[in-house]
């Protein structure tokens, strides 16, 4: 998951710099209450290795 994380810095500063309004729109990572909601909802749990993005 370190690629996922790196390749996702890299598209931030990409869209911060050449694509602000883009980058605006962005929604920050999911809170653990989210995540655990989330959860709930579909009846398991996610993958550490995804939560751990968040």
């Amino acid at each position: 998951m370190r690629r996922v994380a790196t390749s996702w810095a890299a598209i931030e500063a990409i869209l911060q710099e050449q694509a602000r309004s883009t980058f605006k729109t962005l929604r920050p990572p999911a809170t653990p209450a989210a995540i655990e909601k989330l959860e709930r909802q579909i009846g398991c749990k996610l993958p550490p290795a995804i939560v751990s993005l968040c």
